[in-house]
């Protein structure tokens, strides 16, 4: 199946850039689960190409019916973009996933907003002011995770 093959591929490591056209194709036509799996052996092997060449499937993962799919995109992309702003609509993004049913998403979603830093704040402010309860403590847990401009913010 095609988590056996992702499983393989990650097997490769680093050289797994020789063999982007299966990737591509199993991102363009795998079920979920084989998205899924693909998107964990990039980020496990070569996390450099989740800007560079995978961009939009990370995106795409972020609105998943799968609470695994959101997981990988959101911790995927806040380590990827760390507040540099490759994306600039990531805290806008992942602020929805601050109020997901699941515990997990709503953690990762906090951590992954807390790398990008004061990109982030206004979105996080936004979740302590007009958010429901989760969506607060959520927030709230980001910007303590982000140190100075969190703290600056609540203050």
């Amino acid at each position: 199946s095609g988590c056996c093959l992702a499983a393989g591929l990650q097997v490769l490591g680093p050289e797994l850039t020789g063999h982007l056209p299966l990737v591509r194709q199993l991102f363009d036509q795998g079920p979920e689960s084989v998205r899924i799996a693909m998107a964990r052996t990039i980020l496990a092997t070569c996390p450099e190409l989740v800007v560079t060449t995978y961009l939009e499937d990370y995106l795409q993962l972020l609105d998943s019916s799968s609470k695994e799919g959101k997981v990988v995109a959101a911790e995927a992309l806040g380590r990827a973009d760390k507040g540099s702003g490759v994306v600039p609509d990531l805290p806008t993004r992942l602020g929805p996933l601050l109020s997901d049913l699941h515990k997990p998403v709503r953690q990762v979603a906090a951590e992954a907003l807390a790398c990008l830093g004061e990109n982030a704040v206004p979105i996080l402010m936004e979740g302590l002011v007009d958010g429901d309860r989760i969506t607060q403590e959520s927030s709230s847990h980001a910007l303590s995770l982000m140190g100075a401009p969190g703290v600056d913010a609540l203050s």
